[in-house]
């Protein structure tokens, strides 16, 4: 019986999701944006707990209001 080490894992490429870091085959971590070389087995579970951007999915960028701590409530004491 072969080690684990010995063994042929197929693997694949996939790019890392936003906020996440991953664990490549070789070892190194990859963060968002990154193209990572992941265990075939594995793409479809980490692409469902989100670390893998869904390549069926289109991402779009949220534009939304940008608050800063000057614009945002203050507080006196009188």
């Amino acid at each position: 019986m072969a080690r684990a080490s010995e063994t042929e894992v197929s693997v694949t490429e996939a790019v890392v999701a936003h906020g996440r870091t991953v664990m490549g085959v070789d070892g190194k971590r990859y963060g968002p944006g990154e193209t990572v070389e992941v265990p075939e087995g594995e793409v479809e579970t980490l692409t469902d707990l989100g670390f893998l951007v869904d390549q069926n999915v289109i991402e779009r960028k949220q534009v939304g209001p940008h608050i800063s701590v000057s614009t945002g409530p203050t507080v006196r004491i009188a």
